[in-house]
């Protein structure tokens, strides 16, 4: 039996992937300006205890101003039908320094002087598969732009990770062709329905509803069970793109909840032994930015969570992984 494997992967978008909601005015902007702080002492965490993770980055944050964005933006651009998530027509300031909501140079720059931090796509614009006007090929459009300008960074992009997990079969199947092999996939259990399979919004009122109370309760009882993976359980296709799914969404403090917080722990720390015990794989999520307020008490879960994966490591020689790692276990028939 192979040991068991923890995965971390990391949405890393700030304002790009929330601007069609997110205002200056909106209470949530104070998680992207503490973002960075977030990110710093994650990087820490990681260094420190010799734990893997998956960055997938939306390209345009790789941008040191709005003339490397135009300079690097896709020959076609996304013509969506609603012009509120088109991020080419946001403000921007002047730089890094003006607007570290939609630049990030210094912050990428830190996290690959980390040992055993991968770096995958977040998509250039953080594109929409599943809104009106996407097409394929302005898809693979974006994702080029995507790996070109990673590749200022001296970096290979060979992981995806779809926003708002809209994973559609017709996205997935091109992927090859801008050499991604790798893809994040979607949760088990009924209440991911939608994420998985088709757009949620096209449910019925009640289904949503049901969907987004057993998700919220899964985060702290085993409703959809261990929710982890076998490799058996992965079926992989040679020239196909590979699916890592995730298992376990790593939602944040919340004062409201905060008599939860000991159940929210039990539920990932159960989940981490599992896999450990029975040689799979557990796929822990979540965004920097949702660490950008009660930091110190996410920090706090994430470090006891490392706790539980240390203990498993050195019981049952249980390994940290980034995504690409992980998919070259993987046996290609």
């Amino acid at each position: 039996m192979r040991p068991g494997t923890l995965l971390i992967s990391l949405d890393f978008e700030l304002h790009w992937g929330v601007f069609h909601s997110v205002t200056e005015s909106s209470p949530y902007m104070q998680n992207l300006i503490n973002t960075p702080e977030a990110i710093i002492r994650m990087l820490e965490l990681f260094e420190n205890r010799n734990i893997s993770a998956t960055w997938a980055i939306v390209g345009l944050l790789f941008a040191e101003s709005p003339a490397m964005i135009k300079e690097f933006e896709p020959k076609i651009k996304p013509a969506y039908m609603n012009p509120c998530e088109n991020p080419y027509l946001l403000k921007l300031g002047l730089n890094e320094s003006d607007d570290p909501i939609h630049f990030a140079g210094s912050l990428i720059r830190k996290i690959i002087t980390v040992p055993g931090q991968e770096i995958a796509t977040h998509t250039f614009s953080h594109f929409f598969c599943r809104a009106d006007g996407a097409t394929v090929e302005a898809f693979l459009s974006d994702i080029e732009s995507a790996r070109k300008i990673a590749e200022l960074y001296g970096i290979e992009i060979n992981s995806i990770v779809f926003p708002k997990n809209q994973l559609i079969k017709e996205f997935i199947d091109v992927l090859p062709q801008q050499d991604i092999n790798v893809f994040r996939g979607a949760e088990k259990g009924w209440m991911y329905t939608g994420i998985k399979d088709f757009h949620e919004s096209k449910l019925s009122k009640s289904r949503r509803y049901l969907n987004k109370l057993g998700r919220f309760l899964d985060t702290y009882f085993p409703i959809s069970g261990s929710n982890t993976w076998s490799t058996l359980e992965l079926e992989v296709q040679r020239g196909q793109p590979i699916n890592v799914p995730a298992s376990r969404f790593v939602r944040p403090y919340s004062p409201r909840l905060k008599y939860l917080e000991t159940l929210k722990y039990k539920r990932i720390a159960d989940q981490i032994e599992h896999a450990a015990k029975s040689g799979k794989m557990v796929h822990l999520r979540w965004h920097p930015h949702n660490f950008g307020s009660h930091t110190d008490k996410n920090m706090e879960l994430l470090s006891k969570i490392l706790d539980s994966f240390e203990y498993c490591r050195s019981k049952y020689g249980m390994r940290s992984m980034t995504m690409q790692e992980y998919a070259g276990l993987l046996n290609i028939n």
